[in-house]
């Protein structure tokens, strides 16, 4: 049952323990890490056995057990089929549990709906080509709920992401979220252009953030577009910077708004209309934590009706030109692709 749950975490920068009334111990990459220098992981475990004796731990309040946890760093999250302790990262577990749970029943549900996609693949009866677009339009709604919570685990991971930075070329990095871009863009009758610099750009990253930041923006210059609309892409090198520029010909943002855009849960109703607003107002802000959680700075300029422009400025590093990696092929591959889950109403999702 917990499986999905403690795979999420195995891979984090702090130690986790699960700990099951069957007796299983669980501890992720970073907890044995600690172990390879001490005892830390068992000592965990003991504690965590004599708490779950405790009928407190399933009661309100602190026990002196959880009490002992909490001096050693780590807090508790207690279930009837065992406990979950932690360290230092209290306010990212609640985030990453509600992105997990949903992110597994969505998975399972594309992974189902590839099944069936491959079993009515040779059927071209009437009823088949009905299921057909009734498949691709579930396979839609499941990369809409996985935008949903990619855009709420990112937002929360680059408010707190302090290290685990990798250098990355910039240039070559985002010349592949060109490549895809231009195909979305193409499918929507929209321009698009790119401009990029020659040099290599190292620059201290992530590459899932970054990735994703970026075809958040795509995404706003596609849905708020126009006639003439076109997208371009510049990046250059300002000093010891990197720039990267965003810019459209599209609807643009009212000068009321323009101050707000980058704030949490900030969407403003775009035509003036009275309408239903966009969105949930986590992409821009996603866009720019993600930036200074990189070191960079991010500004916007806009005239309403006429189009908008997002510039991030990322410092460069000191790094061996033979050793740098654009890294985005990772996130731009299979069904999962940060192309298919921010773009999922504007590009071409995969066949399943």
């Amino acid at each position: 049952m917990f499986e999905s749950f403690l795979n999420a975490y195995n891979n984090v920068p702090y130690p986790c323990y699960w700990l099951g009334t069957n007796g299983v111990f669980w501890a992720n990459t970073a907890a044995e890490e600690i172990e390879a220098a001490g005892a830390e992981p068992e000592s965990v475990r003991l504690l965590l056995t004599a708490l779950m004796g405790e009928s407190e731990l399933l009661g309100e309040g602190q026990s002196p057990l959880q009490s002992v946890l909490s001096m050693r760093g780590l807090e508790v999250l207690p279930h009837p089929e065992g406990c979950f302790a932690f360290s230092h990262k209290w306010e990212q577990v609640p985030v990453d549990a509600f992105s997990n749970n949903l992110r597994t029943p969505v998975s399972n549900i594309l992974t189902t709906l590839q099944s069936l996609s491959r079993r009515l693949h040779d059927t071209h009866d009437e009823a088949a080509i009905a299921c057909q677009g009734q498949i691709e339009s579930l396979q839609k709604n499941c990369y809409q709920l996985l935008r949903l919570t990619t855009n709420v685990e990112l937002y929360n991971i680059a408010l707190h992401k302090s290290e685990g930075f990798e250098v990355i070329e910039l240039c070559s990095f985002v010349e592949n979220l060109c490549e895809r871009s231009s195909k979305a863009c193409r499918a929507q009758r929209v321009e698009f252009e790119t401009q990029l610099a020659g040099a290599a750009l190292p620059v201290l990253s992530d590459a899932r953030l970054l990735s994703n930041a970026f075809f958040n923006l795509l995404r706003n210059s596609l849905q708020f577009t126009r006639d003439g609309n076109r997208i371009r892409v510049t990046l250059s090198q300002t000093g010891r910077r990197a720039v990267l520029t965003l810019s459209d010909r599209g609807l643009g943002i009212k000068p009321q708004a323009l101050p707000h855009i980058f704030e949490v849960y900030y969407s403003e109703d775009p035509y003036l209309d009275g309408g239903e607003r966009p969105g949930l107002g986590l992409g821009l802000a996603l866009v720019s934590a993600a930036v200074r959680a990189m070191g960079g700075t991010i500004a916007a300029e806009s005239r309403f009706g006429e189009g908008t422009s997002i510039t991030m400025a990322f410092p460069l590093v000191a790094a061996s030109p033979e050793l740098l990696e654009s890294h985005a092929e990772q996130f731009l591959s299979g069904l999962y692709s940060s192309e298919y889950i921010q773009l999922v109403d504007y590009c071409t999702l995969p066949t399943l």
